[in-house]
């Protein structure tokens, strides 16, 4: 290759990489002499008087016993009689060629003293101890000084007037909404001011001067603004906003905060956009009330909406009826620790697991609190006021959490959550922390509350609230019903109501932990008592000696004759049974009664003929509708139901209210729980229904004992479970009650570590001939086998693939296409093993072992893109993985990270298309239909303007510089961290300067001072072909560096390249010859070296062709590549400013 084209492509290499920074001048001229005072010699430089304003300088430093004198500014001088002008103390001087540094030959000990004034410096020499001369004062400062008495003197001659005023430091914020544009100024203090508005021009005027800069406002205008600019007058400060047309502007003070709003002229009426104002405020402003809490004795509540998360005032009557809300008799938990954190903010921590959501309130102390529900909503009241900021809530029809509505009182806190209807709140409490989950089921019901009534003679009859740690009676008003709620908080332990209980006057509501009263009749009055709290009337409750709210009786004989009981022992009668039923059949006919077809139906169930019992049901109700509601016959279809496992169906009859509260009824609630693998539920439902199964015959208790046996095995209770199997065997189990306990007996081996004990009786049990038994002893013993290493992973998954269509229906199939999923994960093969396990659990979503399978995906998911296993997989295929099962990313910081890990991968292998695609689904406006409101995945605004500056590198790397800008225009709020902000300014620069728009970039980072800044000037001088401005700011950017003796790295001498260029096509040989000077040297050992000399060679004549076409050819290279480089880094780090 010839040495001009390896020039040529060495520096077009380095020139991608390349950035700026501010000026180096080249050689002054100036005149040096030296003044004796003494025996001290002082050195003069006196530069032309045009670089006074440079302030030129100097550094004095010894090398042995010469004397270097480094100029700031270089210097042209005659210093031939120098040496000899200082005397005795030196022996010779020179100047260096590049005019930069005067060194002088010492011939005795000196100490030096440098002083300034605009275009002089002073050197001083001395001998050690001589006392030290004045500092130079040049005629330029001499001049000031004079022309400053005089002034002083005649301003001692006139009446002195007030004094202007410093301007005070003003920071401002920008936020946009596509209804309205936000305009945040922060003064240090409160400052008055007024506004006026002529046409489309608003004017500010503030009392106070302002020291602001406007660069960022006027380089790039939010929506509804098409220009500022500022004025002092006297001491006022004037901004003037030049507005779209029809704008009408508004401003108002928050303290030291002035907020102007411009509004969308297009949006919806003045309330529809006061209702909106909060949007942007910052995360540190949640806390404070949009206005101030109305005089009246009850405080006005604080409302705050899903959509809008700024304290409102509650559209509610604050004081109600005169006799409802008396004052809260409240019993402190523990004296002297404020719950409420400095912040007054409480940040609720959402995470999803299984399809469950759990929500934790962190509160800095113990707090009391409420959770039950009313209606559509889930409601949760806190003993403390305070913010409540939510984080985003699972999206999809399935969510549980729909929306939601924060109230702040004086004194408490609640939030009115509407859920779907299957939706169960459980409550939890450690410490200061109260932890909710929201699920379709409860694995831990609360203690229940005793509810008991008092009515004794001569005394006004009460309701008691037997509630341990009662703490607070708090009113809340129910925004949608109009009314209030009576709210009995208390801390732990946990207690609930499990229904709602009517009476008199009002209704206690379900909860899951302390109490709530509808209230009905105006006079209702609510205190605490020592162990909970009563409800009354000024004359009493009505309530009648039989009245009882609580059933106490003999529980034992209640449950006995609880419609609930199957008597299957009376029932099943005598003989065989044709003939049994043959005379029954024809008693039905005679007596044709209601009872006579029941009983018809119980000889059926009795026999195990659950179908034929359903059927007959069912023509008994179809004769007399009325049976329908019936407790026991709803009791013979729950069970008739169980017994052909349709489970749901069995749930769905013993939903009566009647048995809710049935012992008889919760052992067969136990029997279908189990059935559902339920195991907490089923095993507490087994033990509060035990008294009842001793009324069964032998064989249904062992059917029993079974199913406690399998619930305390599945809890990891091993004890319990082999204690339940002993009561199998007392009593008089059929085979398939045996086989069923002999398999739980394998499972406790292996569980307690005797594999080849529990290996053989599975494999005994795998040749039962009972198809479902075999197919889940077969699974148990893949499992094993293949834990211990007995069996290959490539077998495995091939016995499993015959298992999974050996026996398919029930959640066998899920635990065995569950383990081949993994087996599958565990070989590499992601894609299979997800898609294997996605088809089986949609196919059983509602199970407990689906939503097993759903946690294993999610947390396989979670490895590939959060814990780097994806970085393995080819990049397009990793992102397909992901678009398909994007349902199991997490929600918040965890989901963040995982999309920027891919964007990540995509980006290094310059995948930047579908890169941009990935942030843009997170940042992106979703429509579920045409005209609808925008929904985000990101809903949290500082998050997705997070993402969005990601999406805008990415666009930038890919050219897609409109994309790029809209991207950030897009996605402003107020409150983002300051070094975010100046990123997102640095970008949009960026943008604006690759479409053309120089001097708008430019004005965009004026007040930028950082590095990044300096080089986007340096690229945008560059494009602007700008050559003497490029050259001295690239200079200017390597400082010093040429007195360091390091090897120049690339990015040193991309910028030496481009600023010989610089100086080059600008006609500045001088410069350039000075560059060579100075880097020569380092540069000889680098692969540019050749076309660096030809670049900054004195003796090259400036015609050269070779010399002009290498300079012009590179001149034109791009210099976007190596500003992004910087930014490529953002993603090897997981996003956020590089």
């Amino acid at each position: 290759m010839p040495k001009a084209a390896r020039h040529i492509g060495f520096l077009s290499g380095l020139a991608l990489t390349c950035c700026l920074s501010p000026a180096v001048l080249a050689q002054s001229a100036a005149d040096v002499r030296v003044e004796r005072e003494g025996a001290t010699a002082r050195i003069i430089l006196d530069y032309e008087d045009s670089i006074g304003d440079a302030r030129p300088t100097a550094t004095a430093g010894l090398e042995y016993s010469v004397l270097l004198i480094r100029l700031s500014e270089a210097m042209r001088a005659d210093i031939s009689g120098l040496a000899d002008e200082i005397g005795d103390l030196a022996a010779r001087a020179r100047l260096d060629a590049d005019g930069a540094t005067l060194r002088i030959a010492l011939t005795r000990p000196v100490e030096t003293r440098v002083s300034a004034s605009y275009d002089q410096v002073a050197i001083d020499l001395a001998p050690p101890g001589t006392p030290a001369l004045a500092p130079l004062v040049s005629p330029r400062e001499q001049a000031e000084r004079e022309a400053a008495a005089r002034a002083a003197e005649l301003a001692a001659s006139t009446p002195a007037g007030p004094p202007p005023l410093d301007p005070v430091p003003v920071r401002y914020r920008i936020g946009q909404t596509t209804e309205y544009t936000r305009l945040e100024l922060i003064w240090p203090h409160e400052v008055p001011f007024t506004l006026s508005q002529t046409g489309d021009t608003a004017e500010l005027r503030f009392s106070e001067p302002a020291d602001i800069s406007l660069g960022r406002l006027t380089g790039s205008p939010p929506d509804f603004l098409r220009a500022a600019s500022q004025e002092r007058i006297g001491n006022d400060w004037i901004l003037r906003l030049d507005l779209d047309p029809g704008v009408q502007a508004r401003a108002w003070a928050d303290g030291a905060r002035v907020n102007i709003d411009l509004p969308d002229p297009a949006a919806a009426g003045a309330e529809a956009l006061l209702a909106q104002l909060a949007g942007l405020r910052a995360p540190d402003e949640l806390a404070e009330p949009a206005v101030e809490p109305a005089p009246e004795p009850a405080a006005v509540p604080v409302v705050l909406s899903r959509d809008d998360p700024t304290p409102i005032a509650a559209d509610v009557q604050p004081d109600g009826p005169a006799q409802i809300a008396p004052a809260a008799d409240v019993i402190a938990p523990e004296a002297g620790l404020d719950p409420v954190p400095e912040s007054g903010i409480i940040p609720v921590l959402l995470a999803e697991t299984n399809g469950d959501l759990r929500a934790e309130f962190p509160w800095a102390a113990p707090v009391g609190a409420a959770i039950f529900r009313r209606g559509e909503a889930i409601w949760i009241v806190f003993d403390a006021a305070a913010a409540l900021q939510f984080g985003e809530f699972p999206g999809g029809p399935d969510r549980h959490i729909r929306d939601y509505e924060v109230m702040q009182g004086a004194d408490y806190t609640a939030v009115r959550l509407v859920t779907s209807g299957v939706t169960q709140a459980e409550a939890r409490i450690d410490g200061g922390r109260w932890i909710i989950v929201f699920s379709d089921r409860i694995d831990a019901p609360p203690r229940p509350i005793q509810i008991r009534r008092d009515a004794r003679l001569n005394r006004p009859g009460r309701i008691l609230i037997g509630l341990d740690g009662a703490h607070a009676i708090r009113w809340v008003p129910d925004p949608v019903v109009g009314d209030q709620i009576a709210v009995v908080t208390a801390t732990g332990p946990v207690q609930g109501l499990i229904s709602r209980r009517d009476f008199v006057g009002g209704a206690l509501l379900r909860s899951a932990h302390g109490g709530a009263v509808e209230v009905v009749a105006e006079d209702l009055q609510l205190a605490l008592i020592g162990s909970g709290a009563a409800i009354g009337r000024p004359g009493g409750l009505d309530l009648t000696p039989a009245a009882s709210l609580t059933g106490e009786g003999d529980a034992n004989a209640a449950a006995l004759a609880s419609p609930a009981m199957m008597d299957f022992a009376s029932w099943h009668g005598e003989g065989p049974f044709l003939p049994a039923w043959n005379a029954r059949l024809r008693q039905s006919a005679l007596e044709d009664s209601s009872e006579s077809r029941l009983a018809l139906a119980r000889f059926l169930l009795s026999r195990d003929m659950a179908l034929e019992a359903l059927g007959m049901l069912d023509f008994a109700i179809d004769r007399e509708p009325q049976l329908a509601t019936d407790s026991h016959v709803r009791t013979l279809q729950a069970v008739a139901a169980y017994e052909m496992n349709r489970l749901d169906d069995a749930t769905r009859f013993l939903a009566d209210p009647s048995l809710l509260v049935d012992p008889a009824a919760d052992l067969w609630r136990g029997m279908i729980a189990v059935g559902h693998e339920r195991w907490p539920e089923g095993r507490r439902r087994l033990l509060a229904g035990q008294a009842v199964a001793g009324a069964y015959s032998p064989e249904w208790q062992a059917r029993f004992a079974v199913a406690q046996a399998r619930a305390s095995l599945e809890l990891g209770d091993l004890a319990a479970a082999q204690d339940f199997l002993y009561r199998v065997d007392e009593g008089e189990p059929d085979d398939r009650t045996r086989l069923d306990a002999a398999y739980i007996a394998a499972r406790i081996e292996a569980e307690s570590g005797n594999l080849d004990e529990a290996i053989r009786r599975f494999e005994r049990l795998a040749e039962s001939g009972v198809p479902p038994l075999e197919a889940h002893a077969l699974y148990e013993l893949y499992r094993l086998q293949v834990a211990d290493g007995r069996m290959s992973r490539e077998d495995a998954i091939d016995a499993l693939e015959n298992l999974r269509f050996r026996w398919r229906g029930d959640t066998i199939e899920l635990d065995t296409v569950r383990l081949l999923g993994e087996l599958y994960v565990q070989s590499g093969s992601f894609a299979r093993g997800l898609q294997t396990m996605s088809t089986a659990q949609s196919r059983f979503p509602d199970t407990e072992a689906g939503r097993r399978m759903g946690g294993d995906m999610a947390a396989i998911f979670r490895r590939l893109f959060l814990e780097g296993e994806a970085d393995r997989m080819d990049p397009v295929e990793a992102v397909a993985i992901f678009y398909q099962y994007q349902h199991l990313a997490p929600i918040g910081s965890d989901g963040d990270r995982m999309i920027r890990r891919l964007a990540d991968r995509l980006i290094a292998f310059d995948l930047l298309g579908p890169a941009s695609e990935l942030l843009q689904h997170q940042v992106g406006c979703h429509r579920i239909s045409t005209g609808a409101d925008c929904t985000y995945r990101l809903r949290e605004p500082t998050a997705r303007a997070r993402v969005a500056t990601d999406l805008a590198v990415v666009y930038l790397m890919d050219h897609r510089y409109e994309d790029a800008l809209n991207t950030i225009r897009g996605s402003r709020v107020a409150g983002l961290p300051e070094a975010l902000v100046d990123e997102r300014y640095l970008l949009e620069a960026r943008a604006l300067s690759e479409l053309g728009r120089h001097e708008q970039a430019l004005e965009l980072i004026q007040d930028d001072q950082s590095p990044a800044a300096a080089r986007l000037r340096a690229d945008v001088t560059w494009a602007q072909r700008d050559w003497p401005n490029t050259g001295r700011r690239l200079e200017a950017l390597l400082g010093n560096r040429y007195l360091d003796a390091a090897p120049l790295t690339p990015s040193e001498q991309s910028d030496l390249v481009r600023a010989a260029i610089a100086y080059s096509l600008s006609g500045d040989r001088a410069a350039a010859g000075r560059l060579g000077r100075r880097y020569g040297e380092a540069m000889a050992i680098t692969e540019g070296a050749a076309a660096f000399e030809v670049l900054t060679d004195d003796d090259t004549p400036p015609g050269n062709v070779r010399f002009s076409d290498l300079a012009a050819r590179i001149a034109r290279i791009d210099t976007l590549d190596a500003f992004m480089e910087p930014f490529r880094a953002r993603f090897n780090n997981g996003g956020g400013p590089a």
